[in-house]
């Protein structure tokens, strides 16, 4: 099985060669990241290359979405029409960084603005911080922050301090939770932070959860949770041949009489822990056709 590593970045930026540099600098240490944590190796796919059917050819297990220092306005609608799709049409574990999901929750309704500007003479403290892509006059959030857990109990944040200190390079925000999803924590300049659907294996994190070091490794633990606790809940149901997954009650048999004939149940699987909103107890179960 393998990860598969969405590189939102657009091509515009090698306009600027320093950034674009960095950007490819820091995609590959991206990938080394995520195959040292998951333990797969990491495939990398442009955003203008990934569809539905796409991602059913590379079955992988699960998917992350950069994010980028290129503003939408240089997107072309119809290049990230695939990408949103994906969102829509989920078969796998996805996890977004800072644009990557920011992209996710405006493609399920979310508003998507920067964050504001600064006020006539209110000094800029990122300023100083010689941060790549900083922008004057607009209200940012640069470097490693702190920011608040407002759902412990969630697996996600599990093992977090309730103030952890995370990586931070955005101006844009979202301006409202989109329907289905919660949110796991906030900062005072940005009120959504993390957030995860409720019923499905969807989740986003504003800052770089994949941007730590030695002393800041909060971000790697959201990262090892994600792999834990989304790809082993929904490991099996990715594998070739499975037409469709389907949500059964506790209270049914796990032995009956099926009524397609030559389907057999391959696996089921514990939603309770992970989307602890589902009507409780509630399983999932994996069908293959019997050979």
């Amino acid at each position: 099985m393998t990860i598969l590593f969405v590189d939102l970045e657009h091509d515009h930026l090698q306009n600027d060669p320093t950034l674009w540099e960095l950007s490819r600098a820091r995609l590959m240490q991206i990938k080394y990241r995520l195959e040292e944590i998951s333990g797969d190796p990491c495939l990398i796919i442009r955003y203008d290359q990934i569809t539905p059917d796409r991602v059913s050819e590379l079955t992988p297990r699960a998917l992350a979405v950069s994010g980028c220092y290129s503003d939408y306005i240089h997107y072309d609608p119809a290049s990230l029409a695939g990408l949103r799709a994906v969102f829509k049409q989920v078969t796998t574990p996805i996890i977004g960084f800072c644009a990557g999901m920011q992209l996710m929750a405006e493609t399920y309704g979310a508003k998507l603005a920067p964050i504001g500007f600064l006020a006539p003479g209110e000094p800029d403290p990122t300023a100083e911080g010689n941060f790549p892509a900083h922008v004057p006059g607009m209200i940012q959030e640069r470097g490693f922050l702190p920011i608040e857990i407002c759902a412990p109990e969630h697996p996600l944040v599990a093992g977090l301090p309730t103030t952890p200190i995370v990586f931070q390079a955005h101006y844009w925000e979202l301006k409202n939770l989109p329907e289905g999803f919660q949110t796991l924590a906030y900062s005072p300049t940005t009120p959504i932070q993390i957030i995860a659907h409720r019923t499905l294996p969807l989740f986003g994190t504003q800052f770089h959860t994949e941007q730590y070091d030695d002393e800041n490794p909060d971000g790697r633990k959201i990262l090892e949770n994600f792999f834990k606790h989304a790809i082993m809940s929904f490991r099996g149901a990715e594998r070739r041949g499975i037409p469709d997954v389907v949500s059964i009650p506790l209270t049914m048999p796990v032995f009956f009489a099926f009524t397609k004939p030559r389907w057999v149940c391959l696996r089921w699987f514990d939603y309770g822990f992970l989307y602890p909103d589902l009507p409780a107890p509630t399983f999932r179960a994996a069908w293959a056709r019997a050979p």
